[in-house]
């Protein structure tokens, strides 16, 4: 029982699961990077940046690699799973440990996110940039009532085993530029900000589907009562394996004379990936009608035609197409010479994030904090990073809940490597 428990939880919180949109340490550690981006991280996180060349910038940036990686989930910490497990030895669990556990799954089920963001091999040229990264995706619901059904005596009573999900990974190779919309303004009812620069940013992006899958029927029950047991199951997944689309992304940026920057990104305004190889439908289906089933002997059931009752077939489907959900973020950042204080706030993939983080920079060492809310839990993040003209190395982590690594929920993990000339 215990390995059982402790194997859940890793899978739970191994999954590559992500809550916010995070290219690189740096941005993991400062919670967002929507108005502070420079250099070649506008590419991912604000195309209107790139408008901006610092000074003493290298004219081309090359990234070997970013990315960022980790795992969690929105219940169960390794304090609440060691707590029950014991030092290896089987363990008594009384009445008031199995409420405790199941008090800590939502009544809407156990809600698993997984994703992670990779990028390799990209370029900055002045305003210009080429992003080559690949995003994958999913979210996956466990009932409680599995974890009711585990923990407690099944007995008389309505159990629902609903699941629902859906996932998909692709790639994006997408061209970007920033440029001036207009400079030296003051904006009408801002007279106290004068701005040194307003500049779009557009993304146009090829996207490659790598799979796909979608639940779109996940019904499972048990009824049980005085006259025996009535199961239902109503199973409808679709799957691919190919696709392609095409994707574009907009985005703003101010930046005033006095160290203030703003900035609000659409990623995926426009994108859709048409599946058009290997899409399938899977389909099974538990039907007994509406009789429960009368149960005799020793935990025996009365015979039942199980071909007539049962299906479970896939087969071929059309070409079909998704929307990728459209992501927005906004964000501000207050520069004071060697500190500097942001706010970032969006949606990423359906999940709504508000950060606020703080960056110190010493000479060519870098240090990041900042405080996260998603998902209803607090999420804590670190990041350091070694920045100098020709070469960028930083590395970030994140951890759901809790500061230490026995009451976290989560963990994540980004880096990435860049070089300028």
């Amino acid at each position: 029982m215990k390995k059982s428990i402790y194997l859940i939880w890793c899978i739970m919180t191994f999954s590559l699961i992500t809550t916010g949109y995070a290219q690189n340490g740096i941005s993991l550690g400062l919670g967002g990077n929507t108005a502070a981006s420079r250099g070649i991280e506008a590419v991912f996180w604000n195309p209107a940046n790139l408008s901006v060349i610092l000074p003493n910038s290298p004219r081309l940036e090359m990234k070997f690699f970013s990315l960022n990686a980790g795992a969690g989930n929105n219940s169960l910490s390794f304090n609440t799973v060691t707590a029950y497990m014991g030092d290896g030895e089987p363990i008594y669990l009384t009445t008031q440990d199995k409420d405790n556990i199941l008090g800590l799954v939502p009544n809407d089920g156990l809600n698993i996110n997984f994703g992670a963001n990779l990028s390799a091999f990209s370029f900055r040229y002045r305003r210009f940039g080429i992003g080559i990264e690949s995003h994958t995706f999913g979210s996956i619901t466990v009932p409680k009532d599995i974890f009711r059904t585990a923990l407690i005596k099944i007995g008389p009573d309505q159990y629902d085993y609903s699941v629902d999900g859906e996932g998909y990974t692709y790639g994006k190779m997408k061209l970007s530029y920033g440029f001036t919309l207009l400079t030296d303004r003051i904006i009408p009812g801002l007279q106290a900000l004068r701005f040194r620069e307003i500049a779009v940013g557009i993304s146009a992006a090829y996207l490659h589907g790598m799979g796909y899958f979608h639940v779109d029927k996940g019904k499972a029950s048990i009824d049980i009562n005085e006259s025996g047991i009535l199961p239902v199951v109503d199973f409808q997944g679709k799957i691919a394996q190919i696709g392609n689309g095409f994707g574009m992304d907009f985005a703003l940026a101010a930046h005033t004379y006095d160290g203030w920057s703003a900035g609000l990104v659409f990623d995926n305004l426009i994108g859709a990936i048409n599946w058009n190889y290997g899409a399938q439908m899977s389909v099974s289906r538990i039907d007994f009608g509406a009789e429960h089933m009368f149960i005799f002997g020793d935990n025996q059931l009365q015979d039942v035609d199980m071909d007539t009752a049962s299906m479970d077939t896939t087969y071929d489907i059309d070409a079909f197409s998704t929307r990728l959900p459209v992501n927005w973020r906004m964000g501000v950042v207050k520069d004071f010479g060697h500190v500097s204080l942001q706010f970032d706030y969006g949606t990423t993939n359906h999940i709504r994030h508000l950060s606020f983080g703080s960056r110190l920079k010493l000479n060519f060492f870098w240090l990041a904090g900042s405080w996260k809310r998603a998902q209803s839990m607090n999420i804590w993040s670190g990041a350091l990073a070694f920045a100098f003209k020709h070469f960028y190395w930083d590395i970030g982590i994140s951890s759901r809940s809790g500061l230490s690594l026995a009451s976290t929920r989560g963990l994540m993990i980004g880096t990435s490597l860049c070089v300028g000339l």
